[in-house]
This record gives C-alpha cells, sequence and structure tokens, in this order.
C-alpha cells in the first residue's frame, strides 16, 4: 500500500511522534494484475518509495515480485522472488540513508522548486524586455 501511496508510513510515523523508521515493509497481493507487467510496476513503485525516502525496503506478496529494495532504489542481488515463485529470501537488511530532502519535507520539495522555476522564468524574462 505504502508503495502506492508514498508519505502514508511518513506522516504516520510523526503524527505518533516516533523518530524515522529504519525501513520500509510493502506486503501486497498482486493477483489482480494477472499475468501483465503490473506486479513489475509495483515492484519499481517500491523502488521509488525507498530512493524518496532513503530507506531500504522489504517487498513480500504471494502473487507478485518479492525482492529486498536497498535504500538507492536497487534490488539486492539473489534477493528476489519472480512473479508467483515460491521461496525465502534470506538476506541482511541493508543500511537507511540519511533523511532525503522529501522525507525532511514531503510535498514542499515541489513548491520550492516549483517557485524557483517561476523565479527563474521571470528573471529570464525581465532580462530580455529590458537587456534587448
Amino acid at each position: 500500500y505504502e508503495s502506492l501511496f508514498p508519505g502514508l508510513a511518513r506522516d504516520g510515523g510523526a503524527r505518533a511522534g516516533s523518530s524515522r523508521a529504519a525501513w520500509i515493509v510493502n506486503v501486497s497481493d498482486d493477483a489482480w494484475f494477472g499475468r501483465t507487467y503490473g506486479p513489475l510496476q509495483h515492484l519499481n513503485l517500491a523502488a521509488y518509495r525507498a530512493i524518496e525516502e532513503g530507506l531500504p525496503v522489504v517487498r513480500a506478496t504471494p502473487t507478485g515480485v518479492s525482492a529486498v529494495i536497498d535504500a538507492y532504489g536497487r534490488v539486492l542481488p539473489g534477493a528476489a522472488l519472480g512473479q508467483g515463485a515460491r521461496g525465502v529470501i534470506d538476506r541482511p537488511l541493508p543500511s537507511a540513508l540519511p533523511p532525503t530532502p522529501f522525507a525532511r519535507f514531503g510535498e514542499a520539495c515541489f513548491g520550492v522548486m516549483m517557485g524557483i522555476s517561476l523565479l527563474l522564468a521571470a528573471i529570464t524574462v525581465f532580462a530580455r524586455r529590458h537587456l534587448s
């Protein structure tokens, strides 16, 4: 669930007054995807959450792709079970990174980037009109 709705775990932890999580667990049942690319896309979304938060992700699903993903979004070698495969992944949990800007400030990062972009656009327009 967290892989599709980023920020729920981060916001929930902040409300509870707890410290930062050490990792994210993503438990899912991808049966409704059928034999499509959906489970792989769902795995990629879990990797994006790892990158955004700087946290490793453990993804467990009986019908999709189970994997251990490091904080850089890489599926660890030998730590993935293909779609619907049965087995056990026995690997040490990768280390977390320091909190990313997104982990610290959440959606506010996008507002800041938009503001900087608009400021640069305004400066460009002003410079073209007054320096020509």
